[in-house]
């Protein structure tokens, strides 16, 4: 039994939460999208402009090992980064529902125990990554001075793990107060440190390979520091804990938050993780192909979130959306905001994919990474680009999940999805078509799952709204 959280005394107090206005509950839907993902993107187009330079810089220093160094080394910490983000849906979902249930206190303390946590847990979790480095860079095919490399960078990337981690979930708690702009200053300050320290370190201070990372590792700090100093002068706070049991209040209160938390974060960093998994089997696989395909590979990697951070921020955006008006019991507007996000991303797939091709060109000359590395980039740049709607499909349905209650249903997905339709498709399309078949097989794969899982998600909120208009109070919202 959770033992009960000691109260401090009033005078000792920061001011508590003033009373919240759930701004999403009223509004038209289109333009709460829209002003939400356009903030997002901005602060998210900045972090992933700033990991492209990364490899630009890099692959300025002639050696493509390095790049494929890189490469290895960021599909392991892909894996960190979607556990991080699952304890930042399940940390906005709560926050979310509060606000809108108008419950603004709940919703500080939801934001206090989540960061606690956060740090914590990617604490240890850095610390394992880091001892089990090399054999986890092997297991992805790595071999020789690539490996030493990539086990190195990634070493040196671990460091700020967990104050990544802080700086995602503090993002997160300020999207669920629906202050996107505030939250894309998180990433924006991230991005500027990492743009201005990486040639700085890199060239100035003659670091080399190694000043990328510790660029990397100084922009999660400076994060972590805008995103506390943020959540503490927004309408929210912190759950204040001072005076004589503050350490006991606090404890309390983290493990009080632990079993709501994970009821929504267990599931999502589990369909978070299948993302990695799956990619991780496609990175074994293209370094069958060679460190050129392998380098080819890492590119697409570090230009996919660049073409597409409006669909990774719209993904992000209609979470809290979602999740107020799960609050206010609105469903109606549930399904109205999730058929926005669906028209929306199809609109901006198409207008992406034509400008990848136009700047083809351009990229290939950025990029000089052999014959397989630019025929990968070429095909991506092509028409695999317009796949990406269906993928932007399934990241809008599995935040509608995960702030319906119905994280596992993201979970069943995602996990689907990087087994039966990642890896025989993949094995079947490198059959016919060699290292290209690494690109081409998940993108027919995530076609298909893609639309089911858009079709799912609108029934889910009918649904709801036929049991309202019943009055009968759906137990899943309990």
């Amino acid at each position: 039994m959770t033992p009960p959280i000691p109260a401090p005394k009033a005078s000792q107090t920061h001011p508590a939460p003033r009373r919240h206005t759930s701004k999403y509950l009223t509004g038209s839907l289109w333009w709460h999208v829209v002003q939400s993902a356009v903030a997002g993107s901005i602060g998210l187009l900045a972090l992933f402009a700033s990991d492209f330079v990364d490899i630009y810089f890099i692959s300025m220093l002639g050696e493509k090992y390095l790049v494929a160094a890189v490469g290895y080394a960021a599909t392991v910490t892909f894996f960190s980064t979607s556990l991080v983000i699952g304890l930042a849906i399940g940390t906005g979902v709560l926050v979310g529902k509060n606000l809108g249930a108008g419950n603004a206190q709940e919703a500080s303390r939801v934001a206090s125990s989540s960061v606690v946590i956060a740090f914590l847990l990617c604490a240890g979790l850095s610390l394992l990554l880091a001892w089990f480095a090399p054999n986890l860079i092997a297991a992805l095919g790595a071999k020789e001075e690539t490996a030493q490399l990539a086990v190195y960078f990634l070493r040196l990337l671990l460091i700020s793990l967990p104050m990544m981690a802080v700086a995602v979930v503090g993002s997160s708690v300020l999207r669920a107060q629906g202050l996107p702009s505030k939250a894309a200053m998180v990433t924006l300050t991230g991005a500027i440190v990492n743009t201005i320290m990486d040639p700085v370190l890199m060239f100035g201070l003659h670091m080399g390979f190694a000043g990328a990372a510790v660029a990397t590792v100084l922009s999660q700090v400076g994060m972590m520091m805008i995103a506390l100093r943020t959540i503490r002068h927004s309408e929210l706070h912190f759950a204040p804990f001072v005076g004589d049991h503050r350490w006991a209040s606090l404890r309390a209160q983290v493990l009080h938050h632990i079993k709501p938390l994970s009821a929504f974060a267990v599931p999502a960093i589990l369909a978070n993780l299948a993302t990695p998994v799956g990619n991780a089997y496609l990175t074994r696989t293209m370094s069958e192909f060679g460190n050129d395909a392998v380098a080819g590979f890492a590119i697409i990697g570090r230009l996919t979130p660049i073409a597409f951070a409006f669909v990774f921020a719209m993904s992000g955006a209609i979470g809290p959306i979602v999740a107020q008006n799960v609050g206010g019991k609105r469903f109606d507007r549930v399904y109205k905001a999730l058929l926005a996000s669906y028209q929306l991303s199809a609109i901006y797939t198409f207008i992406v994919a034509f400008l990848l091709w136009l700047l083809l060109p351009v990229i290939l000359r950025m990029f000089p990474v052999g014959a397989n590395g630019n025929s990968l980039i070429t095909l991506f740049c092509g028409p695999l680009a317009l796949f990406w709607m269906f993928n932007a499909w399934l990241f809008c349905a599995n935040a509608g999940f995960n702030n319906l209650s119905k994280p596992l249903y993201s979970t069943m997905l995602n996990w689907t999805r990087q087994t039966l339709f990642v890896i025989p498709f993949t094995m079947l399309a490198t059959h016919y078509w060699q290292a290209a078949g690494v690109l081409i097989g998940p993108a027919i794969g995530g076609a298909i799952l893609g639309t089911a899982a858009m079709v799912l998600s609108l029934r889910l909120p009918l649904k709801q709204e036929a049991l309202i208009a019943k009055k009968v109070e759906p137990s899943t919202f309990n």
